[in-house]
């Protein structure tokens, strides 16, 4: 049996109904932070400003003390409605009965650097140093830098010096290797022969490749030091382990690989790389000598921004809401109630069949031609067994990095995250959101 080509499936329909599972169903029937997630939010909230009489003094406990005063800020609130119940509860990994609130918050603060990497190596041109390049202004500030080298740990060390060495020591370190620079070609020609050299989404020819893992993940030993350093975030956030197949100590080029992309519309891939729109990985059928994936295509809201924003969670109970028969929670609202509550304006987007941005809708419509795309729309790729075992892997990194930069406004502008100063490990706050 072939695979659907994405002619045989124009993107033309009514918006199609989002479906459980990976996509914004699955967050907004979470958008009323679960139980579980709501008593460790606020135990935790309270554990850190009541703090136990005596904190460890050593340089490395004290280290995790990023945020004084730790309040529930947007990214935690997005960390929250993407993870599963199990996470938040019991013995999950984010679970208050399970973290001392330290290294509960430690292991929330990882999460928001690791997704903003993703967005500044999404498009290559954002590392691009040029004095026209207004991409590299945006995002200069969070191009990592790595650790001066520091000495063995000794005795006679200061604290601070004890510090240092111990975050130097910790850091991920490829070695001195090198990649061919044809690698990358080789495999998006692979990629545009097996996509027949047209958009997966729209049926168009003359593709871009989009690359799920970015090219600039593993290209070089340095960018390889860069996410191997945030790859605890990545597990915190999708249970998927960077360091077996992508960050892998003394190897690159690991994701520059045909499953590792799909042929993109150019206007589509613009849109992709500013984290407008998203891929949700939906299964895999096994065939005879190959495997077809099934994608689903959705735009992502574009929320007012809530980067490092202090949560009020007792805000959502200000509005009347009403459980719907697929799981999520209605809100009655009414138009001037979008931004006031992160869990309403979830809900205001998917009654509007999750669409696109208006900007983005006003440079579609100026294109002739281009099909109109809805939000929960099918996409099927033929892929070897191997292939697609790694794709779906690459695949949820992609939709969760995007979805957590929405959830915190930073659709098209996520530079604003909060990130990592890697020379210390400090966290490093976004550019400020002009007013």
């Amino acid at each position: 049996m072939d695979s659907p080509s994405p002619a045989q499936h124009p993107p033309t329909q009514p918006p199609a109904q989002i479906q459980a599972g990976p996509s914004w169903a699955r967050v907004v029937s979470q958008s009323r932070v679960p139980p579980s997630g709501d008593e460790m939010l606020r135990s935790y909230a309270s554990a850190e400003r009541h703090p136990p009489p005596n904190p460890p003094a050593s340089p490395m406990s004290q280290n995790v003390f990023l945020w004084p005063g730790f309040r529930i800020r947007g990214e935690d609130l997005a960390t929250c409605l993407l993870l599963p119940r199990h996470d938040l509860e019991g013995d999950g990994e984010l679970s208050h009965e399970t973290c001392i609130p330290p290294e509960l918050k430690e292991r929330l603060a990882d999460i928001s650097p690791f997704c903003k990497h993703y967005m500044l190596h999404l498009d290559p041109e954002n590392i691009v140093s040029h004095p026209k390049n207004p991409k590299y202004k945006r995002w200069s500030c969070a191009i990592p830098e790595q650790p001066e080298k520091q000495d063995q740990l000794h005795p006679d060390m200061s604290p601070d010096q004890m510090r240092k060495s111990m975050y130097y020591r910790s850091c991920f370190k490829t070695g001195d290797i090198s990649l061919s620079d044809d690698l990358g070609k080789k495999a998006e020609s692979a990629c545009r022969k097996r996509d027949g050299n047209k958009c997966v989404v729209t049926g168009r020819p003359n593709p871009r490749v989009f690359w799920f893992i970015p090219r600039g993940w593993n290209d070089t030993a340095d960018h390889n030091d860069a996410i191997g350093n945030l790859e605890v975030g990545c597990y915190y956030l999708t249970k998927i382990d960077l360091l077996e197949n992508i960050s892998v100590s003394g190897e690159l080029g690991n994701t520059h690989k045909p499953w590792n992309m799909i042929c993109i519309d150019p206007v589509l891939y613009d849109f992709l790389v500013q984290g407008y729109c998203a891929f949700s990985y939906v299964s895999t059928r096994d065939l005879v000598g190959s495997s077809i994936l099934n994608l689903k295509f959705f735009w992502m809201p574009k929320l007012i921004p809530r980067f490092h924003q202090v949560m009020d969670l007792s805000k959502i109970n200000t509005f009347e809401s009403t459980p719907s028969a697929d799981g999520s929670t209605s809100f009655n609202i009414g138009d001037n109630d979008f931004g006031k509550e992160l869990s309403v304006d979830l809900d205001y987007f998917r009654r509007l069949n999750c669409p696109p941005a208006l900007e983005l809708q006003e440079i579609m419509s100026e294109i002739t031609d281009f099909p109109v795309i809805s939000s929960g729309h099918d996409i099927w790729i033929n892929m070897t067994a191997p292939e697609a075992s790694l794709f779906e892997s690459v695949a949820k990194k992609h939709w969760t990095c995007i979805v957590f930069a929405a959830l915190c406004g930073g659709a098209g502008r996520a530079w604003h995250l909060t990130g990592m100063d890697q020379r210390d490990g400090s966290l490093q706050l976004g550019l400020p959101v002009p007013e």
